[in-house]
């Protein structure tokens, strides 16, 4: 059986001990001290934020005032002269970028040569007809072929060939001329467009 003695006596129990009169005026007077320090805070950050509400106004109103002045100065109808010149120079920036193309196309089969054409031409083997002359003008847009053949039905096979390659693309002949040669051979020349020859 266990016991439990208290060996601590009524003088040595731990008292509530109420606060004088002058530790609860301190206690109130700290107290209003931090609400104080912290009401002058927040009334010094009101200030500042104020401030810059007014100045950021200034400057809209200063932009605004700016803005209506550029405004009534331009003019809201364009300048018939001024366009007519604009117009004039966007009509001679087109020809001169025209011109450019043109240039540059014609550079390109300057350097180029007729080496596509030639390629394409060997690259077309049909059997029973050969060519005897190959002739160039205008930088390609007018071609004359001319050969032999024992079958005159491969003449057009010959050119369907040729319309499938990239240098003959969009190419037209407008003249096409069979003959029959005194060695029972039949003869052919093809040449066009006529307008670029």
């Amino acid at each position: 059986m266990m016991q439990q003695v208290n060996l601590l006596t009524d003088e040595l129990k731990p008292r509530r001990e109420s606060l004088t009169l002058n530790q609860l005026f301190m206690l109130w007077g700290g107290f209003a001290v931090i609400l104080l320090l912290v009401s002058t805070w927040s009334g010094v950050v009101t200030w500042q934020l104020a401030t810059e509400e007014d100045e950021t106004r200034e400057q809209w109103r200063l932009l605004k005032e700016t803005n209506d002045r550029l405004r009534a100065s331009y003019s809201a109808t364009a300048d018939p002269a001024l366009e007519a010149r604009v117009a004039a120079l966007r009509l001679e920036q087109q020809e001169r970028e025209q011109l450019v193309t043109m240039l540059a196309d014609y550079h390109n089969q300057q350097a180029l040569g007729f080496s596509g054409y030639l390629s394409d031409l060997s690259s077309h083997g049909v059997a029973d007809m050969w060519l005897s002359e190959i002739a160039f003008e205008t930088g390609g847009r007018w071609i004359r072929l001319k050969g032999m053949t024992t079958d005159p039905a491969r003449v057009p096979e010959f050119l369907h060939q040729l319309s499938e390659d990239s240098s003959f693309d969009g190419h037209l002949f407008d003249a096409f001329e069979l003959k029959e040669a005194e060695s029972g051979l039949i003869e052919f020349a093809i040449d066009g467009p006529e307008e670029a020859g």
